[in-house]
């Protein structure tokens, strides 16, 4: 009966030792994947901030056409709307000089 007994407590404590080391193997897989996942994250955050700084001269050139092409178009508005205006002007000296009265 003793020997028994103490058969079963080895086992038992096998047992015990098996499943401690398959749950601290457990453990360090789920960690292991964790810091993949995290590996992941950086170098996809990594290539991100590459992409963003190597478009850098690009997005510049962009803005200095697009403050180029505004300050084009407005100065081909000025100059529309001062020939109007002096087209207006014309049009009353024309207006008074053939004797149509002036507006």
């Amino acid at each position: 009966m003793g020997g028994a007994r103490g058969v079963a407590r080895a086992r038992g404590l096998d047992h015990v030792v098996q499943l401690n080391v398959m749950q601290d193997k457990e453990k360090t897989e789920m960690l292991q994947f964790a810091l993949s996942l995290l590996a992941a994250h950086a170098s996809f955050f990594s290539h991100g901030h590459t992409a963003a700084a190597s478009s850098q001269p690009f997005r510049t050139s962009l803005g200095t056409q697009m403050e180029l092409e505004a300050a084009r178009r407005q100065r081909d508005l000025e100059q529309r709307h001062a020939l109007l205006l002096q087209q207006d002007l014309t049009q009353e000296v024309v207006g008074v000089a053939s004797g149509g009265g002036g507006a």
